[in-house]
């Protein structure tokens, strides 16, 4: 949560994208630790991790 929140202090989108995604990784593990209960936290991050990516992508082209 922690990165998360981090994420939204960051004033370059490139950086909040980055420490957002990484948020999301620690969100899914977290997600996959409390397992069966945990569907929509997993699902949930994992979308937004791919639109962090998508965009990071987009934007080294």
């Amino acid at each position: 949560m922690a990165t998360v929140l981090l994420s939204f202090l960051m004033k370059s989108v490139t950086k909040l994208r980055f420490v957002n995604a990484l948020g999301c990784i620690f969100f899914i593990v977290y997600g996959f630790l409390l397992l069966p209960i945990s569907k929509p936290i997993i699902i949930t991050n994992v979308a937004i991790f791919g639109i962090n990516i998508y965009y990071l992508l987009k934007k080294a082209k």
